[in-house]
């Protein structure tokens, strides 16, 4: 978990630094981020999601 919230500041900074320092590519960059993380998250997130390899789930 807090790797994600990491990587989010992560992105949220580049987009910040990109506007500001007026680098257009770097806050690109950080928006890709953001929206690659929020889209995962909003997909199911890093959960269990019912494909586990889980021994007696009746795949034998």
């Amino acid at each position: 978990m807090i790797v994600l919230v990491l990587i989010l500041a992560g992105g949220a900074a580049l987009v910040t630094a990109g506007l500001v320092q007026g680098h257009p590519a770097t806050a690109i960059y950080g928006g890709v981020v953001l929206v690659f993380v929020l889209w995962g998250l909003a997909a199911g997130g890093s959960g269990g999601d019912g494909d586990s390899f889980d021994a007696g789930d009746g795949d034998a």
